[in-house]
């Protein structure tokens, strides 16, 4: 019986990761692995990749109904004969881990954040430890789950690949600083100290650059607060909320800058997608993600002030040449550690020891 592989998605995981999601389905298939892919329904098919199977369900807002729509794709999955329940995101965990035990697959949990760490009370009394892998995509996810699973648990260390665009797609190399600058501003959506310091530090960047233009990515039940604020300082004409639509963060590759102003917590495709198309990149120090590296990957913001805002922002804008080895870097160190193959082959080897199965390979 050869490997089939059942990756398990929702909304807000394919709306973070939905680019780099479709680089591993097509990894995978190239691999020989049989696949289907699991997505909420109000996905279109377009968006995700032509390959593998495809089951659809329905979301709701009313998290059983939710539960017994993903648990009913059981027949299905047993059918082509799956044995590999992969969820993608933590809070996939309890279905998937429930369908894996109802139906005797293998499960391999993905964490995605320092948050996920918390979750593991609601799933344990389901897992099955010699049939369950849990993956982190960095070193601090992996020490915390493994502290909190006391070997109860296998964990394997998984850092999130990104593809790496040609030479071509790279920003151009060029002394003057860009006459109008566009700088992304990944956020929450909510208006956090963090967030608020480094918006009060952009009057003078704007003073200094006047034809900046700041697209603020992350859309909340609060974001009017941001609006506000913005209105307060007197940059509403430079400033713009992206609209949220899946898929819309690959977008945002064409920037000059981009600012991740809050410590998320999770490993975020966006981030190693700019580091992977050599986009300087400023971040607020975050002790769960250990890819950003000060001066090798971006520049980082310890105790966040709006004058630190102001600097950094108003430095990388005008030194061109500072700021694209800075994004070169970026782009080599994703290649040495963030590459989609290693994720594949991390994926497989995971797969591998959880079933002992050989793979399917295509005839010759």
């Amino acid at each position: 019986m050869n490997m089939h592989l059942a990756l398990l998605t929702n909304a807000p995981y394919l709306d973070e990761h939905l680019t780099a999601f479709n680089h591993l389905v097509v990894g995978l298939i190239d691999e020989g692995v049989r696949l289907v892919q699991i997505a909420p329904e109000r996905v279109e098919t377009s968006e995700l990749s032509i390959f593998g199977d495809r089951f659809n369900y329905r979301e709701s807002t009313f998290t059983p109904i939710t539960r017994h729509r993903i648990l009913s794709l059981g027949e299905r999955l047993d059918e082509l004969e799956v044995s590999v329940v992969m969820a993608m995101h933590g809070g996939l965990w309890r279905y998937a881990a429930e369908l894996a035990k109802r139906h005797d697959f293998a499960l391999v949990l993905n964490a995605q954040s320092g948050r996920d760490v918390r979750r593991l009370h609601s799933v344990m009394r389901l897992l099955r430890p010699t049939q369950t892998v849990m993956l982190a995509p960095t070193q601090p996810i992996l020490d915390a789950l493994e502290q909190e699973l006391r070997g109860t648990v296998q964990c394997r260390l998984a850092p999130p690949g990104v593809h790496l665009p040609g030479e071509d797609a790279l920003p151009q190399a060029r002394s003057e600083p860009p006459a109008a600058p566009c700088v992304i501003v990944s956020t929450t959506g909510e208006l956090t100290p963090e967030v608020e310091a480094m918006m009060r530090g952009l009057p003078e960047v704007i003073e200094a650059h006047p034809e900046a233009q700041f697209f603020l990515d992350g859309q909340s039940t609060s974001q009017h607060e941001l609006w506000k604020l913005a209105s307060r300082l007197d940059i509403l004409s430079h400033v713009s909320m992206i609209p949220r639509k899946l898929g819309h963060r690959k977008l945002l590759l064409k920037a000059d800058l981009f600012i991740q102003p809050q410590a998320m917590g999770a490993a975020r495709s966006l981030s190693l997608q700019t580091m992977a198309h050599a986009i300087p990149m400023i971040a607020q120090d975050d002790p769960w993600l250990d890819y950003l590296l000060e001066n090798v990957t971006c520049r980082l913001v310890d105790q966040p002030q709006p004058e630190e805002w102001t600097q950094l922002i108003r430095r990388l804008l005008g030194r061109r040449d500072e700021a694209l080895q800075l994004g070169r870097h970026a782009r080599a160190y994703v290649r040495e550690h963030h590459t989609m193959s290693n994720q594949v082959a991390r994926t497989l080897e995971v797969c591998r020891r959880l079933t002992g199965e050989s793979l399917a390979f295509p005839a010759a």
